[in-house]
């Protein structure tokens, strides 16, 4: 790692393909902020070896836009075949909310709390990367609370909360250190089983709309809802 001083931070080596890749700290924030395969690649830097398609791009920008509005209830459903890396993209969103939004409570809601927790070590590993911590700092330095299914830090200057939960359950109470979710994301958290039920397709409804949908900030909140044919 090169400590030498550049306009406008720090230089360091950063993973990539080449072994002496270097940016100006600033610089990687900044190109991270904008660019979705610069902040894949600073992510996940082992898995996002080629540019993302098209659409991708747009959607990306479209959700960023999205996760920095205030008094913003936007509500989006994505729908994408299994195989397409949906999932991997959401992970990537979350990190990029924790690092560059001022959102302070994140919901993962899996198909149960087991895929959910998942999601959330994922994520967990992507801050704990060593591109990120080069970039933005250590995020467990303020680590108040790390169990599977609930983590409390303090980053960038605010209380974050990243909560894992199971579709069908009383999440409509999730309410931590006075805050509600900001954000809820949904990865395919309706099984193949409940869809070909009619009860459960309907008890599933019922929680989405008269619970989950219910548990969010009353100062906004983004829904992100991710599946394939559900």
């Amino acid at each position: 790692m090169d400590n030498t001083t550049g306009s406008g931070g720090t230089t360091e080596e950063f993973g990539d393909n080449s072994p002496d890749f270097q940016f100006n700290t600033a610089e990687v924030a900044e190109f991270a902020k904008q660019d979705m395969d610069f902040f894949g690649g600073l992510v996940l830097p082992e898995v996002v070896t080629l540019a993302f398609p098209n659409f991708y791009c747009w959607l990306w920008k479209t959700l960023i836009d999205t996760l920095v509005k205030t008094k913003d209830f936007s509500k989006f459903a994505i729908g994408l075949p299994r195989g397409h890396g949906k999932t991997m993209v959401v992970k990537l969103l979350i990190v990029y909310a924790i690092l560059f939004t001022q959102k302070k409570y994140i919901l993962v809601i899996g198909a149960n709390i087991g895929k959910a927790k998942a999601i959330i070590a994922d994520v967990c590993d992507m801050l704990d990367s060593y591109n990120v911590n080069q970039a933005f700092g250590n995020w467990r330095y303020a680590l108040e609370t790390d169990t599977q299914e609930l983590k409390k830090f303090t980053f960038g200057g605010r209380s974050v909360i990243l909560e894992a939960a199971g579709q069908g359950t009383s999440i409509r109470g999730s309410n931590q250190k006075n805050s509600r979710p900001d954000l809820m994301v949904f990865d395919d958290s309706q099984t193949e089983e409940c869809a070909e039920s009619i009860t459960e397709a309907k008890s599933y409804q019922q929680w989405f709309i008269g619970t989950a949908l219910k548990a969010k900030a009353l100062s906004g909140c983004t829904f992100i809802y991710i599946g394939n044919m559900y």
